[in-house]
């Protein structure tokens, strides 16, 4: 196999282990969620929430849509990536 073979190899490597990862981060991240929005900590289910507590539940909500957005762009940009060299 030449050496851009491997380079390639390497780098669909690199990008299925970030999705493997992403999908197995999912449950724990789930479970914190569900622990910081119960009625013992956060409370988001109140109905006498001030912007500040209606913000960190909003940004508690969407932490798992963007740590898994995130993981799966960095794991394309690894697997498309293109070096200097190839484009010129």
């Amino acid at each position: 196999m030449n050496k851009k073979g491997q380079v390639i190899l390497y780098y669909f490597m690199i990008a299925v282990f970030i999705i493997i990862l992403a999908i197995v981060l999912i449950n724990p991240l789930k479970t914190l969620i569900t622990e910081v929005r119960d009625p013992a900590q956060l409370n988001c289910s109140s109905t006498s929430l001030t912007f500040g507590q209606e913000s960190t539940c909003l940004f508690v909500d969407l932490i798992l849509p963007y740590f898994i957005i995130a993981l799966f762009a960095f794991a394309f940009i690894i697997l498309f990536k293109r070096k200097k060299e190839a484009l010129e």
